[in-house]
């Protein structure tokens, strides 16, 4: 699978327009929190929990196009083959929001089959992006 070098470029100009909306030391402020809440964010999805949860969510946003496209081509099926296709090059658009979709349906997913796993569900909590514009 090729890797997806969008988000990067999302949180590049993030970070652009926050340096230039702002004043320095805030949007400094802010990018460290978005690299700390990111950075834990790296690490929640490491748990095996929340990667099965994942792949739940991709298979939903993502990998039913995958079995499309091959169930299409194995059974010259062009339906499947058509609708598999054309969600996947809507996919590739740069403004297609899949990945924060796919990682929020996720999050959902951990909270839905994990509800009594404490420690789970507070590393959840901090996930809410309203930890990114706090200021210390």
């Amino acid at each position: 699978m090729p890797i997806d070098y969008r988000l990067g470029g999302y949180l590049l100009a993030l970070l652009i327009i926050l340096n230039l909306l702002l004043t320095k030391e805030l949007a400094i402020k802010i990018g460290k929190n978005l690299l700390q809440w990111l950075f834990s964010l790296l690490v929640i999805f490491t748990s095996p929990k929340i990667l099965l949860t994942f792949g739940i969510a991709w298979m939903i946003t993502n990998g039913w196009s995958y079995i499309f496209v091959f169930l299409g081509i194995h059974f010259k099926n062009n339906w499947l083959l058509g609708i598999g296709s054309a969600y996947q090059t809507f996919l590739w658009l740069p403004i297609t929001p899949e990945k924060i979709v796919t990682v929020a349906i996720s999050i959902w997913l951990g909270k839905l089959f994990f509800p009594k796993d404490k420690k789970l569900q507070a590393r959840l909590l901090k996930l809410s992006p309203k930890n990114i514009v706090k200021i210390k």
